[in-house]
């Protein structure tokens, strides 16, 4: 059953450290995209539901300000325009949000008053979008329909929800007699995700690992994005189409740096001379001041791209659940585990932490899918794979005893897990980024 999920909570997050502007020139960086404070809201839209009869009396929901830019955001102050029921309960004042930070806002709707609905109105120094809003609507509904107070494991429809879903696949498997169906499985997700939800945008990148000799399959990279989000169905499809995996031995891969780079968007320059290498280096997703390439170079955002949105990383659209399904077929490079990492490149290469930083300031969740072959007696990929997706609060329920208390990793050994298990996760997933 299609689910809609309720507003996001979000804590206030440290700020998430600069790559280094390795070749910058001048001190001109304010034609640079995100040389100031870029303003994002997420969710775009709060939903209430209390049952009729005063069961509840009200419910509180969180939205986040985020700060996407390399400046500091000036928030002047928020506006409640409504008709009746809702408050602003908390962070509704002026506040100076960092680079790469959040702003919580509370709202609570009463619903004493019947149906109500409003906005939030932000003002912000945003050169672009100095004025945004959150929509809000709140609703009476019979209680046996299950309308509550937003506690536990409620669960609503999500037909409506904007979903975008980026598939990030490790395209090198390590055993040569076998390698998983991923031509198959991608050519089904993408048409599943599409005829699940109602308003999906779909994106896809891969993975293998740094450029380094002995590596990486040649020709292969730490991240390549194929498509961005996209709410074109055929476009999506026909760029995937014909991917294959290659026999790429038992080396690690870099899944940390592919996970940075599409939900941050940040480039990667392999030997730090500014320049970027097509053989060897990620561009940044749009040029900003703190790419890798100091904003000197083009980014690989398309905005001619049916349905995509603007957000950093693969094209996120504003106010959408963002989820990443990321497959592994081996270790992830980790140097907690002795692996080493490539040296003399512009920014440090991604690190677990850094990973985890980006997916909390960006809200969004992953769902991580093991098709190591030796996962029986190896348990290390396994392990690496939950760590990521609990230090990116991504739950779902595993055991069906309707609870979202399992991390997000489905493991089916030697193959791709079931298409309705992978449905279900992403619901999990978009609830699990949408309770208060």
């Amino acid at each position: 059953m299609r689910r809609r999920p309720l507003s996001p909570s979000a804590a206030l997050i440290p700020m998430l450290a600069a790559l280094s502007a390795c070749g910058a020139k001048g001190d001109d960086t304010a034609a640079l995209q995100g040389a100031g404070g870029q303003v994002d809201l997420n969710p775009a839209s709060l939903h209430f539901e209390l049952p009729e009869g005063g069961l509840v009396p009200s419910q509180t929901q969180t939205f986040t300000v985020q700060n996407h830019g390399v400046g500091p955001l000036s928030v002047s102050g928020l506006e409640l325009q409504a008709t009746g029921g809702f408050t602003l309960v908390e962070g509704g004042g002026a506040v100076v949000i960092p680079p790469h930070g959040v702003h919580t806002v509370t709202v609570a709707f009463e619903g004493d008053g019947g149906d109500a609905a409003g906005r939030v109105i932000v003002y912000s120094d945003d050169a672009k979008k100095p004025v945004v809003a959150v929509s809000l609507e709140g609703e009476l509904v019979p209680a046996e329909s299950g309308g509550g107070d937003g506690g536990g494991e409620e669960e609503v429809p999500v037909e409506q929800e904007l979903v975008d879903v980026f598939l990030l696949l490790d395209v090198a498997y390590n055993y040569s007699c076998y390698h998983p169906d991923l031509d198959r499985f991608i050519d089904e997700v993408i048409d599943e995700l599409y005829v699940h939800f109602d308003n999906v945008a779909v994106g896809f990148g891969v993975y293998d690992d740094y450029p380094e000799p002995g590596w990486t399959v040649p020709g292969n990279k730490a991240y390549e994005i194929r498509h961005q989000i996209s709410t074109d169905h055929d476009s999506v499809k026909e760029a995937a189409r014909g991917l294959t995996m290659e026999y790429g031995g038992r080396g690690p891969g870099s899944t940390h740096e592919a996970l940075y780079q599409a939900v941050w968007g940040a480039g990667y320059d392999h030997v730090c001379d500014g320049v970027y290498d097509e053989a060897t280096d990620v561009p940044p997703f749009t040029p900003r001041a703190d790419d890798a390439f100091g904003g000197l170079e083009a980014g690989a955002h398309d905005p001619s791209v049916p349905g995509t949105g603007e957000r950093r990383g693969v094209g996120w659209r504003e106010g959408a659940a963002h989820i990443v399904i990321v497959s592994i077929d081996n270790m992830i490079r980790d140097p907690a585990l002795t692996h080493p990492l490539p040296e003399g490149t512009c920014g440090a290469p991604a690190s677990p932490e850094l990973v985890a930083r980006a997916f909390t300031t960006t809200d969004t969740r992953l769902l991580g899918i093991n098709v190591y072959e030796w996962q029986d007696s190896d348990p290390v990929p396994q392990a690496q794979l939950e760590a990521l997706v609990e230090s990116t609060g991504s739950h779902i329920d595993a055991d069906g005893d309707g609870l979202r208390d399992e991390p997000a990793v489905l493991a089916a050994g030697w193959d791709w897990p079931p298409m309705w298990q992978v449905m279900d996760a992403v619901e999990d997933l978009i609830r699990e980024s949408h309770v208060p």
